[in-house]
């Protein structure tokens, strides 16, 4: 049983170390492959150095590729006190000036009126997380197909989930179930409300607003952790913007129309999430705003979000001051129309991608820990049913369903196999240290995503360098 510890709060970053190639405003980390240890602080030995023996993921990375690094001006910080402080967040809590919704996505259109979830055959109610849709659905269409049970899905936001879990909070209205690949359809969940089997969030129970005080899981509710998703800030492909901080975001999401950090200043531009959200919670770790304190417009969804700034975008004085929040997965299917900004941290002289350039799908800065706002999956439960369990086994990757390659799902969904990862926390925001999974899987998530690896393919260990000496799923590994 995976139990949540209490939050600890972050402290400042210590600077990377970068190298700039000529005189351009882009910055290309050398040491962008070492791993981060301790309190966030990246190794300052020389760029050949071995890490010390025993130590997971410290050294250089021979197989990483160069790190594009992307500083965010602070002159625009109009707020930042002389010293680099922050002011104090405005006393009006909620969305600032304006607190209009976007409508949520309806439900499949054509469903026979009176479809019941609870008559779908095996029914599991899995409640939370909208950015996890994606991934859900593989596994939804792939179950459905075999009669093994049906995945019947409500994506009421990260917390939602908790809460269902914890509190054994009942949903209504209608759910969402996959019946073949690509068939979505929606189905009446029951009157009096349908207990939840699984809560997802991309966010600990400790995260969530209504858990603020809460240290420990009931002894009764196990967390079990799942594939690592990556959120970021987000603007349309032909804006201007390059980058962004953690003060730059600190300003723009909590104080609104009074951000000072142009372009960034009109609230009908800014979009967010809900306080139940769970990107809106792990952003708001990472950058000091709580949830419910953030100003734009709000979202249900990650798709309806996607959806407003897709429009901003269309023309150019919208595109020119827009800017939102969203899981990676979303910002790298729709590249055409929307872009992930660099992210630099406090302390920081330049920010990154999650990725190691604007163009590629590696993941390296979340990785190796450059890129701070990603957070694992939480699959949690209360003493769950045989059927329950077994679909943990097969999301988290302990058990197999024939003919499906969970690394490929992984990356077909746009989120990273923890057996990829070589940092790890403890909690949202929280620092970073080394990981060394049993059986990586690094070079093949790459290989897969991306198409390429630097990795050395062997078939035993024995053709591996000093430098990566497992071979693991068919590559060597650090």
């Amino acid at each position: 049983m995976a139990r949540v510890p209490g939050r600890a709060r972050r402290g400042p970053h210590q600077g990377s170390v970068v190298r700039a190639f000529g005189a351009g405003a882009v910055l290309f980390a050398l040491g962008g492959c070492r791993q981060v240890l301790g309190l966030g602080g990246y190794s300052e030995g020389t760029l050949g150095s071995a890490g010390s023996a025993g130590s997971a993921g410290s050294g250089t990375c021979d197989t990483c590729a160069p790190t594009e690094c992307v500083p965010f001006d602070s002159s625009r910080l109009t707020l930042l006190g002389p010293d680099g402080t922050r002011p104090a967040l405005p006393q009006a809590t909620g969305s600032g000036g304006d607190t209009s919704t976007v409508a949520a996505s309806p439900g499949a259109a054509g469903q026979p009126e009176g479809d019941s979830c609870s008559s779908l055959v095996n029914p599991v109610f899995v409640a939370g997380s909208s950015a996890a849709k994606p991934f859900l659905q593989r596994f939804g269409e792939n179950l459905t197909a075999t009669d093994e049970m049906t995945l019947v899905y409500q994506s009421a936001g990260s917390c939602v989930g908790v809460d269902a879990i914890v509190n054994n909070t009942r949903l209504g209205g209608t759910a969402t179930y996959w019946a073949g690949p690509g068939d979505e359809r929606t189905c009446n969940l029951d009157a009096a409300g349908s207990a939840v089997d699984l809560g997802i969030s991309d966010v600990f129970a400790a995260t969530c607003p209504q858990f603020s005080l809460v240290s420990d899981l009931p002894a009764d509710v196990t967390d079990d952790p799942g594939p690592v998703q990556t959120m970021g800030f987000v603007v349309p492909a032909s804006s201007a913007e390059t980058a962004i901080s953690a003060d730059a975001a600190y300003f723009v999401y909590g104080f609104g129309n009074g951000s000072g950090v142009e372009p960034w200043t009109d609230e009908s531009d800014i979009l967010q999430r809900t306080s139940v959200s769970g990107t809106q919670s792990l952003i708001a770790s990472v950058i000091g705003v709580p949830p419910a304190k953030f100003h734009g417009v709000m979202n249900g969804s990650s798709t309806d979000l996607l959806a407003q700034l897709v429009s901003l975008g269309r023309t150019d004085e919208t595109a020119a001051k827009a800017i939102g929040i969203l899981v990676a997965g979303d910002a790298d299917n729709n590249r055409s129309q929307v872009r992930l900004l660099p992210f630099q941290e406090p302390g920081a002289s330049c920010g990154y991608y999650p990725d190691s350039s604007p163009t590629s799908l590696d993941k390296q800065n979340v990785r190796d820990g450059h890129y701070p706002i990603w957070g694992p999956l939480h699959f949690l439960t209360r003493n769950p049913s045989a059927l329950t369990q077994r679909l943990i086994s097969y999301l988290t990757g302990t058990l197999t369903i024939h003919g499906l390659d969970l690394i490929q799902v992984y990356v077909q969904s746009r989120v990273l196999p923890r057996c990829a990862m070589r940092v790890t926390r403890s909690t949202d925001g929280g620092h970073l240290t080394p990981y060394q999974p049993a059986n990586p899987c690094g070079c093949y998530f790459e290989q897969q995503a991306t198409g390429a690896t630097r990795c050395k393919a062997c078939s035993t260990s024995a053709e591996c360098p000093d430098s990566a000496p497992q071979c693991s799923l068919g590559f060597c590994e650090q």
